[in-house]
């Protein structure tokens, strides 16, 4: 993860209508500044050094780049929010992405696997085919500049390597062309173009499948040799990813696929892996393979947490300790002669202690309504999946009890192919998940978590149920509040209110009412606390479907 350094003597307070709390990153050709817009969104501005800024031909060559850049766009890129290329000191912003780099991930948690490797490589193919279409090349695409956020893969500084020959403003300022990344037609011609970022991907998703380097370690001009001369080390990359990996790091450019088939391939790929969780006959209505169908995967199957990042905090709150010597000293000349202490707090940030104010506006909901809390960037997507290809249990679920029954017909609770409504005693129990082998033993129930689940051994083969010709849309089985309680799914016949039915009972007593609303990135569903009669709209932290 990227931390907030101190700005410098010399540092600007704002670009723009950013405001500069600390630097993120410089280099030979500029400065990576973190910065908050009016709203208090997190942005990364980055600022040319004058040295460059003084020479005209390059403020022609950045200012067409960011033309160009303005046109790219897709949601494993990090958009341009803002430029100004005419500037004295020409700048750009981004969105600030949280997460670590895919170098920093393999350093501390190995290499990628199964269905989050294949979303990565989607996605970042997926990145290029965009970039390309746009009449950009990356040049400087390495693990270093894809970060792995909460939201997916993202390709850091697409274009900015074509401002300046052989140079990238890039967070970490890294000139562009890393030994291991750069292709054999560069280092022998020196042409870089969209084949090169095609044998940069496949060198990637080598490392991240493996933890090695495809091409080695060592002096520069040994990697040198070995990506000109020698194939990559491919052992250990999976079978169904080897052949297009392999394709992309083939030594001469024409026989390389162009990313938008390195995309389609990719693609396809996922969507046959993720047909082992989700069941085949979705594919085609809810899968498919293309960039709308991988991205639906991605925000569904991509687990990665919101990493905690204290720094923005700090950053501010060292700013503003910056800044407060001189305003609380003028506060206090105010306070003398006017007898008041309102101006200050309000120059302060902070809300003024004296004299009536209007109370927010507040829910009728009693005090059992889930706490407040700080506001979600996006609602998590998990899927359900109790167990692995083979059969097995996947690694964190619990067995949390165990019973003999059969299933009789498919689950009421979700339109999953792979999940039943069985009865074990006299107990009946939706949804009951069933592995994706052939004549599977035991089904896993599920209770009130999404990793402890019931076991119940089959009496009797599952019911051959045909596939459902257009299946409804998979709704949330548990649903985590951003307080952390847990709503779990009922079914049959439940109560009403306000023309919505309780479709969630949760662990304090109160119920969620209707399905999620997912019309934004935070989805939020109606909550309805125990003896009340006002129910408010609530976020969903984490959906589990």
């Amino acid at each position: 993860m990227t931390t907030i350094a101190p700005p410098l003597p010399g540092d600007p307070d704002r670009i723009a209508d950013y405001r500069i709390i600390g630097r993120l990153g410089t280099g030979g050709m500029g400065t990576v500044y973190a910065a908050l817009d009016a709203g208090g969104r997190r942005i990364a501005v980055k600022a040319v050094h004058p040295a460059q800024a003084a020479d005209p031909q390059f403020r022609l060559r950045f200012q067409r780049e960011v033309q160009v850049l303005r046109r790219v766009s897709g949601p494993c890129l990090v958009p341009l929010l803002d430029s100004d290329p005419t500037a004295p000191v020409p700048w750009l912003a981004t969105d600030y992405v949280p997460g670590p780099t895919l170098q920093q991930h393999l350093a501390s948690h190995g290499p990628l696997t199964g269905i989050q490797l294949n979303l990565f490589a989607a996605g970042t193919a997926g990145a290029l085919t965009a970039i390309h279409a746009a009449g950009v090349a990356h040049r400087d695409l390495k693990p270093a500049n894809v970060i792995l956020s909460p939201h997916g893969p993202k390709v850091l500084d697409f274009g900015i390597a074509q401002v300046a020959d052989g140079t990238a403003l890039t967070a970490t300022g890294v000139v562009a062309g890393t030994p291991g990344w750069i292709s054999p037609e560069y280092y022998q011609r020196g042409v870089s173009g969209p084949p090169g970022d095609v044998f940069a991907w496949g060198a990637m998703i080598a490392y991240a499948a493996t933890g090695r380097l495809p091409f080695g370690s060592g002096q520069e001009a040994a990697v040198a040799y070995r990506v000109i001369s020698e194939e990559a080390d491919l052992h250990g990359v999976p079978a169904e990813l080897a052949g297009i990996v392999g394709s992309c790091l083939a030594k001469d450019p024409a026989r390389r696929p162009p990313a938008a088939a390195v995309a389609q391939v990719t693609g396809e790929l996922l969507a046959r892996q993720a047909t082992q969780v989700l069941g085949p006959h979705q594919q085609p209505t809810l899968l498919g393979s293309g960039p709308s169908a991988v991205q639906q995967l991605i925000a569904e199957q991509w687990h990665q947490p919101a990493p905690d990042d204290p720094t923005w905090a700090t950053a501010v709150s060292r700013q503003r300790r910056r800044r407060g010597g001189l305003i609380l000293a003028t506060a206090l000349a105010v306070f003398a002669l006017a007898g008041g202490a309102t101006w200050a707090a309000s120059n302060l940030g902070t809300h003024p202690t004296a004299g009536p104010t209007a109370p927010p506006h507040t829910s009728t909901a009693p005090a059992t309504t889930p706490a407040a809390t700080p506001a979600l960037a996006r609602t998590q997507v998990d899927t359900i999946a109790p167990w692995d290809s083979t059969g097995r249990l996947n690694a964190g679920v619990t067995v949390a009890g165990t019973a003999q029954g059969s299933c009789f017909t498919t689950a009421e609770s979700t339109s999953r192919d792979d999940a039943f409504r069985c009865n074990g005693g006299n107990s009946l129990y939706d949804p009951c998940f069933a592995p994706l082998v052939q004549n599977p033993t035991a089904v896993m129930c599920l209770g009130t978590s999404p990793t402890k689940l019931f076991r119940l051994t089959l009496t009797e083969p599952l019911p051959d149920v045909p596939p459902v010709a257009s299946p409804s849309p998979v709704e949330p089985l548990i649903i985590i509040l951003t307080d952390g309680m847990s709503c779990g799914m009922v079914t049959g016949g439940t109560t009403d209110q306000a023309g919505q039915r309780l479709n969630y009972e949760c662990g304090n007593g109160g119920g969620l009412y209707g399905y999620p609303d997912k019309t934004g990135v935070v989805w939020t569903i109606s909550y309805l606390a125990k003896g009340s009669a006002v129910g408010t709209s609530v976020p969903i932290a984490t959906s589990y479907q």
